[in-house]
């Protein structure tokens, strides 16, 4: 008799036992599936809030995008602004900087070249030029003029490119010798033919001249402007070509960009950008939390059930 008493109370001890752990465990899969509905509840909050968001940029966005290559005018807005704001800084005012911008795309209209290759060489002579307290105007004609230099000389606009840094490079120096020398002779020979009537020596004196430093960045930029108006007759002989046509027709697409409309429609669709990706990364924060719940919740079951 005593055996079965002693039998029954150690399965009732178990059957308790068991009985408060099933407990704890359904309590405890109560509490994540609270969790886990509250993580739902904002996941569904933040899904909401990111569709009024992009329900409000949608417009903007399906006009920026919707024309083929649409994206690369943006690009290039955002280029041009930022240039602007360099001209701002190296020539110290906003009011120079905007108006070199104006005649930056006046260069380009008039040379047929592409709009960014004429910043670029704009930028880099106002770094050497503004040195010597050169002006816009002077700035300007030097780009322009070593621009169609190179087109009457038959070179590549990556030739132009190429001996428009050794030329700044030589103006920032204070003068034009060694490499800078040899690599504008190879790509743009009409510099130097240009620096020599400067001079008033042939070309072929110039190497010396170079050696001795006597080419100084004044008879540098004295050559391009003094040239400026044979330069001009000479490219005013060339015909247009498809391709100056249509780096005209992109350089005016690019100026549009600058527009008042355009610039505040560029600022509204990037503040709706911004918003959205703070909307997407609430978005992914409730995400994470709601597949955390959810493993713990899975954690629990399996671990109940193997009890």
């Amino acid at each position: 008799m005593a055996k079965n008493i002693d039998y029954r109370i150690k399965v009732g001890v178990i059957g308790d036992a068991q009985l408060q752990k099933f407990q704890r465990s359904v309590e405890q899969i109560n509490r994540n599936s609270v969790k886990t509905a509250k993580s739902v509840k904002r996941m569904g909050d933040s899904m909401s809030s990111l569709g009024r968001v992009a329900k409000i940029a949608s417009g903007a966005m399906a006009i920026f995008y919707s024309a083929k290559g649409l994206t690369s005018i943006i690009a290039q807005a955002d280029s041009i602004r930022n240039l602007e704001a360099s001209f701002n800084t190296l020539l110290g005012s906003g009011e120079r900087a905007s108006a070199m911008m104006d005649e930056v795309f006046k260069i380009a209209k008039r040379t047929g070249a592409p709009i960014n290759d004429v910043a670029e060489a704009t930028q880099r002579l106002a770094v050497g030029m503004g040195e010597m307290g050169a002006s816009n105007a002077q700035i300007n004609t030097v780009a322009e003029t070593f621009i169609k230099l190179g087109r009457v000389g038959g070179a590549s606009m990556a030739d132009v490119n190429g001996a428009l840094v050794q030329f700044s490079q030589g103006l920032s120096s204070g003068r034009l010798q060694g490499d800078e020398f040899r690599s504008i002779s190879e790509r743009l020979p009409l510099v130097m033919r240009a620096l020599s009537k400067e001079l008033n020596v042939t070309v072929g004196e110039l190497k010396q001249l170079g050696t001795d430093g006597k080419i100084t960045a004044d008879v540098m930029a004295n050559a391009m402007i003094n040239a400026a108006k044979d330069v001009d007759d000479q490219f005013a002989k060339l015909p247009l070509t498809f391709e100056q046509a249509s780096n005209n027709f992109k350089t005016m697409l690019v100026q549009f960009s600058r527009s008042s409309v355009v610039v505040s429609a560029l600022d509204l669709l990037a503040r709706a950008l911004g918003s959205i990706t703070r909307n997407v990364d609430a978005f992914v924060r409730d995400i994470s939390t709601m597949i955390a719940g959810m493993s713990e919740f899975q954690k629990k079951s399996v671990t109940m059930v193997a009890a």
